[in-house]
């Protein structure tokens, strides 16, 4: 289980990996789609669950996630599972 999910826009995926590269050094346990989901599995059931499981849900605002449909959904299913939302 991972304590932090990273939401954010694919557009800012290099932010997204360094955010969660510092977070690691600093000792948390982060979870982010590109190294979270494995080939195979389905994308969407490996999205809800990583949110079930985390504690927190850091969102990377940018102009691309604001207007990403795949963040609003994250978000929203986060803040219904009454989990920490970072901005």
């Amino acid at each position: 289980m991972s304590e932090i999910f990273i939401s954010y826009s694919s557009y800012d995926r290099t932010k997204a990996e360094r955010l969660a590269g510092e977070l690691t050094t600093c000792g948390y346990s982060v979870w982010i789609d590109q190294s979270g989901i494995g080939g195979a599995l389905n994308w969407s059931a490996e999205i809800v669950d990583a949110i079930a499981e985390c504690s927190t849900v850091i969102f990377l605002i940018s102009s691309h996630s604001v207007t990403s449909e795949n963040v609003a959904r994250e978000i929203h299913l986060a803040s219904e599972k009454k989990k920490n939302i970072l901005p």
